[in-house]
């Protein structure tokens, strides 16, 4: 099968499954814990596939090609150099004395730095719009200011139980005696509510005192998940044009268990200020996202590499060292919340901490150990 077959199929499949998961919070409440157990399995994968697959696999193709072209006696030392050439000795070089180690470590890092701008993205388009207010303030809506959420804040929501009480009943006033007895899932209140409810965060009082979506909220939100899942599609092209079957199956694997919760929380954020119909065509330009991001890595990377098969493992190592970083910091992030959202804040975790919640502690650190190790499937896959 040819890699562009290949890819397609591959990109047709994670389309059509994001799509039909994201419905799932469309026609019926789904159960905090299993949502959170899918949540930590898929951290787990993206720990253990990043350090296992992806960034083990993109250091092996930029220091391979280094050592290819350090036994190389045919590098160009004249002015004329053909652009190609050119590359190679940079390459070769990486500007410094460091060569590959300056390359791989400047890959992760922006891989890192992007998720990072992405996570805050609402942040900055709302200090944006704060100094645009500032100097144009004729500008400034008649709603209110923008409030921002970073995309931490959908994680929490799904992870305190968002999707439970969506279809369930209309949104109410975030008042005190809401955030004691309001926040259950399946009749467990959740303990991280108490400071990321999904009505205060998407919400805000209109003039009769009712909750009014803010769908300026919920828009920046879908634009950071979309381009989030842009950026899942740049490791999965990477990945089929290194032409490893086993690095291929790893990613794809890992981009499909972490983007289920991720449909679930955009689903149910969306449908309170969008409706079902709104929902639906949010979800399906998140669905296309990750497809159209490695269609384009896929052939960004033939095309830059000129049908040079040296070029082409070149870029594909920067791209996969570059995804392992967004990947890196996606699943610390997600750890670190699901931590959180299990024993709320230093002054609850007295009022929580119980047998039960130890049991809870071990099965989530258990599911979350199992998922680092599952990439380690892919050492016992030969090499194609």
């Amino acid at each position: 099968m040819s890699d562009i077959l290949k890819l397609l199929i591959i990109c047709a499949v994670m389309g059509i499954s994001s799509y039909a998961v994201g419905l799932v919070p469309l026609s019926f409440p789904l159960p905090a814990p299993k949502v959170r157990a899918i949540s930590i399995l898929g951290s787990g994968i993206l720990v253990g596939t990043a350090l296992v697959v992806i960034i083990p696999e993109g250091i092996s193709m930029i220091y391979r090609m280094a050592s290819h072209l350090e036994d190389s006696h045919e590098l160009p030392t004249s002015s004329d150099i053909p652009e190609n050439d050119m590359i190679r000795l940079t390459i070769r070089h990486g500007g410094t004395d460091s060569g590959p180690r300056a390359q791989v470590g400047l890959a992760l890092l922006l891989g890192f730095i992007f998720m990072y701008i992405i996570e805050k993205l609402s942040f900055l388009i709302a200090a944006f719009s704060e100094l645009f207010s500032a100097i144009l303030p004729s500008s400034r809506s008649s709603s209110g200011s923008f409030t921002s959420i970073d995309m931490s804040t959908i994680r929490n929501n799904i992870f305190g139980g968002i999707s439970s009480r969506v279809s369930s009943a209309p949104a109410t006033p975030s008042t005190p005696a809401n955030l004691e007895a309001g926040n259950s899932v399946s009749g467990t209140r959740s303990p991280y509510s108490h400071h990321h409810r999904t009505d205060s965060i998407i919400q805000s009082n209109g003039t009769d005192g009712s909750p009014t979506p803010d769908s300026s909220n919920t828009s920046s939100t879908a634009l950071g998940l979309v381009i989030h899942a842009i950026a899942d599609g740049i490791a999965l092209g990477a990945s089929i044009a290194s032409g490893d079957s086993s690095v291929e199956a790893i990613v794809f694997l890992a981009i499909m268990i972490h983007k289920a919760p991720a449909s679930f929380g955009l689903s149910a954020v969306v449908l309170q200020t969008d409706g079902v119909q709104g929902a639906k065509r949010t979800l399906a330009l998140f669905a296309a996202a990750a497809p159209v991001g490695a269609i384009l890595t896929y052939f960004i990377i033939v095309f830059l590499g000129s049908s040079d098969t040296e070029l082409i493992n070149w870029w594909t190592g920067i791209l996969l060292l570059f995804s392992g970083g967004t990947f890196l910091y996606v699943a610390v992030h997600v750890m670190q919340e699901l931590d959180q959202a299990q024993h709320g804040t230093h002054g609850e975790q007295e009022i929580y901490h119980s047998t039960n919640t130890t049991v809870t502690d071990g099965a989530d650190a258990l599911l979350g150990i199992i998922g680092m190790l599952l990439p380690l499937l892919t050492l016992f896959v030969p090499e194609d």
